[in-house]
């Protein structure tokens, strides 16, 4: 991905452009800077590629064809105070589940053959984190049944929850969110 949202497949044997695939942006996601932010990269499922789009989307893309399998949006706002939009975290896929976390909060657990919504938890809300000034910008990680967060709250800095359920296993520690 560019900061345009702009993917591109290469022939690995040949370099040239197998297919492209461009997100169409809303009109005012330049108005603060001339591209949205870009602090993240895909993940690879299957025959998918799985990204985040400045327009607060997580979506996937066909790996032959570079069509759009599914697409879901973040519950929050494409406007961001500091003009830098979209999520910052790559998204984690795992056990045909793809997490992904907005810049603002949200964490999504989506299926990742369709992007049907599994669960969702809020840093916010659910924790008692403050979102950073460039937003949330840790990705999620997954160890073995885990789904670990950083959370930025006090007292509750990582967390870790069931993967499959969203379920709190456990969260402790005084850091807050970082880059």
């Amino acid at each position: 991905p560019n900061p345009l949202d702009y993917v591109q497949a290469l022939d690995a044997a040949t370099g040239k452009v197998k297919w492209e695939y461009k997100r169409q942006l809303p009109d005012n996601i330049t108005r603060f800077i001339p591209f949205p932010s870009i602090n993240r990269n895909l993940a690879i499922y299957g025959n998918t590629i799985i990204d985040t789009s400045a327009d607060d989307f997580v979506y996937a893309l066909d790996t032959a064809t570079g069509k759009l399998v599914w697409d879901y949006q973040f519950p929050c706002a494409a406007a961001d105070p500091n003009g830098y939009p979209g999520p910052r975290c790559t998204p984690t896929v795992d056990s045909g589940m793809v997490f992904a976390v907005s810049r603002r909060g949200h964490v999504l657990c989506l299926s990742a053959d369709k992007g049907a919504l599994l669960w969702t938890k809020h840093l916010v809300n659910d924790f008692g984190g403050d979102v950073p000034t460039w937003g949330f910008s840790g990705s999620p990680l997954v160890e073995g049944e885990m789904l670990i967060l950083e959370t930025g709250a006090p007292g509750r800095g990582l967390a870790a929850l069931d993967k499959k359920t969203g379920r709190v296993l456990w969260a402790n520690g005084n850091m807050g969110a970082g880059y």
